[in-house]
C-alpha cells in the first residue's frame, strides 16, 4: 500500500506537470537534467514520507549506492526541487481543485487542530510550554467523511478560539451558500465564531467552556485580587526605582573616592580604603534588596493564579451543596445515548453507560446526537501525522505549507485505492 501510494502520485504529477507545462519552470531549460521527472517525484515523495532528516535520509541511499544503486537526485538537487515545486504551489492547486472537482464541501464540517513539535525554529514557532518546547499550531477543516480541506498554520501559544475565526472567515466564501453546521470543541467557544457562521448561513454546535462562564459572584472577586496583585506590583516597581537610584549615588561616590585617592596623602587613602569597604557593603545590600524585590514580582502571578483556584473551587462546591440523588429513581430520566432511564437530572451522568453531559453544556439532545461526528476529526488527525509531518522540519511558512499540502495531497490517493478495494469486494 505504502508504494502503490507513491508510485500514483508519482503517475499523476507527471501528468499534472506536462499537462499544465511546468516542466520549464521546474528544470531549466537550457541545462540537461541528469535525472528525469520521475527520479526526483519519487525521491521526494519517499522523503516527505520518511519523516528524517536531510542527512539520515541520504545516509540510507548512500548505503544502498554502495550496494549498487546511484540512479537518484543527490541532497542539493533534491532541495532544489522541493523549493520549486513549493513555489509554484502545486500540492495546493491540486488539492483545492479535487475538492471541486469532486465537491467535498459537505453539509457538516469539523474544526480541530494538533500541537507539533518545532524542530528547526520556523518563522511560525510560538511560545508553547509543553515540557519547554517550542510548537506550532495547525488547524485543519474536515468533511463529515474526515476528508482534509482548509489548513491554519500559527503559533502554539495562540488561543484556539482566535485561529478558529480566522480559518473561518478566510474561507467563508466556498462554505456560506452551503449552509454548514460546523462542529468543534469548547476549546472554540466563541461568539465571534457563532456570529461569523449566523451571519453567512451557517451555524455551529460548538459546548459551553466552562473556563468562560464565571458567575457574577466570581468575577468580582477575580477583578478584586487582580486589582491587589496590580497594585502590590506598582509598589515593588516604585520601591524598585528608589533603591537603584540611591545604589547609583553610592557607586558615584565610589568613582570619587577612587579618582581623589591617587592625589591624596597616605593617611587620607587609609580613610578612603574605610570608606570603599563601607559603600560596597552598602551596595551589596541593595543588590539584596533587588534580588528580593525581582523575585516577588515574580511570584505575584503565580500567587494569583493560586488564589483563584482556590476560589473557583469555593465557588464550585457552593453550587454542589446538594449531594447527587442518584439513588433515586425519581430523579432520573431517559439517556440520549443508551436510551433506558438511568440518566440523572442532578448530575447529568448515566448510570449505565457513564455518559457525562457536562462535556456538551449548551447543546441540545438532537445537537448532542449530531456532534458525535466530531471524532472523525480526530481519527483524520491521528492519520495526518505520519511523516514529516510529525515534526516542524522546516524553518521557512511555504516549506511547512508545502510539506502539509504533500500530506493532503496522500489522501486523494489513499481514498482512491479504498474505493477501489470496496469495488473488488462488491464484485
Amino acid at each position: 500500500m505504502y508504494n502503490s501510494v507513491i508510485t500514483d502520485k508519482c503517475i499523476f504529477y507527471m501528468q499534472y506537470i506536462v499537462a499544465n507545462n511546468l516542466t520549464d519552470k521546474i528544470f531549466d531549460p537550457n541545462r540537461k537534467s541528469t535525472y528525469t521527472l520521475d527520479n526526483y517525484l519519487h525521491t521526494y515523495f519517499l522523503f516527505q514520507k520518511s519523516g528524517v532528516s536531510y542527512e539520515i535520509f541520504y545516509e540510507i541511499f548512500n548505503y544502498a549506492a554502495s550496494l549498487g544503486t546511484n540512479n537518484y537526485p543527490k541532497r542539493t538537487a533534491l532541495n532544489t526541487f522541493k523549493t520549486k515545486l513549493a513555489d509554484l504551489n502545486i500540492h495546493n492547486l491540486i488539492h483545492t481543485e479535487h475538492i471541486k472537482t469532486d465537491k467535498l464541501i459537505t453539509d457538516v464540517l469539523l474544526l480541530d487542530s494538533v500541537t507539533v513539535f518545532n524542530k528547526c525554529n520556523s518563522s511560525q514557532t510560538g511560545s508553547f510550554t509543553y515540557k519547554n518546547k517550542k510548537a506550532i499550531k495547525v488547524s485543519h477543516i474536515t468533511n463529515d467523511t474526515s476528508y482534509p480541506l482548509f489548513v491554519s498554520v500559527d503559533p502554539g501559544n495562540m488561543n484556539d478560539a482566535i485561529i478558529g475565526y480566522d480559518i473561518l472567515k478566510d474561507n467563508i466564501a466556498q462554505i456560506k451558500d452551503k449552509n454548514v453546521t460546523v462542529l468543534a470543541d469548547k476549546g472554540y467557544d466563541s461568539n465571534n465564531i457563532r456570529d461569523l457562521l449566523i451571519d453567512n448561513n451557517c451555524s455551529s454546535y460548538i459546548p459551553k467552556n466552562i473556563r468562560n462562564a464565571n458567575s457574577e459572584e466570581m468575577k468580582i472577586i477575580k477583578n478584586h485580587e487582580t486589582d491587589l496583585a496590580q497594585t502590590r506590583r506598582k509598589e515593588l516597581m516604585e520601591r524598585q526605582k528608589t533603591i537603584r537610584k540611591q545604589k547609583n549615588l553610592k557607586k558615584k561616590q565610589i568613582e570619587i573616592i577612587r579618582k581623589n585617592k591617587k592625589k591624596s596623602n597616605s593617611n587620607c587613602n587609609d580613610i578612603n580604603q574605610i570608606n570603599l569597604v563601607e559603600l560596597e557593603k552598602i551596595i551589596k545590600e541593595y543588590d539584596d534588596q533587588l534580588k528580593t524585590i525581582k523575585n516577588e514580582r515574580k511570584e505575584i502571578p503565580v500567587k494569583l493564579k493560586e488564589k483563584l483556584k482556590i476560589e473557583k473551587i469555593k465557588d464550585r462546591n457552593k453550587n454542589d451543596v446538594n449531594e447527587c440523588a442518584c439513588t433515586n429513581n425519581t430523579n432520573l430520566r431517559e439517556c440520549i445515548f443508551c436510551k433506558t432511564n438511568k440518566m440523572c437530572n442532578k448530575c447529568n451522568i448515566c448510570r449505565k453507560c457513564k455518559k457525562n453531559l457536562k462535556y456538551y453544556s449548551g447543546l441540545k439532545d438532537d445537537q448532542i446526537i449530531k456532534y458525535g461526528k466530531r471524532i472523525k476529526v480526530e481519527h483524520f488527525i491521528s492519520h495526518y501525522k505520519h511523516g514529516r509531518t510529525m515534526d516542524v522540519k522546516d524553518k521557512s511558512i511555504k516549506m511547512l505549507l508545502d510539506t502539509i499540502y504533500n500530506r493532503y495531497t496522500d489522501f486523494i490517493f489513499l481514498k482512491k485505492r479504498r474505493s477501489d478495494q470496496l469495488t473488488i469486494k462488491c464484485v
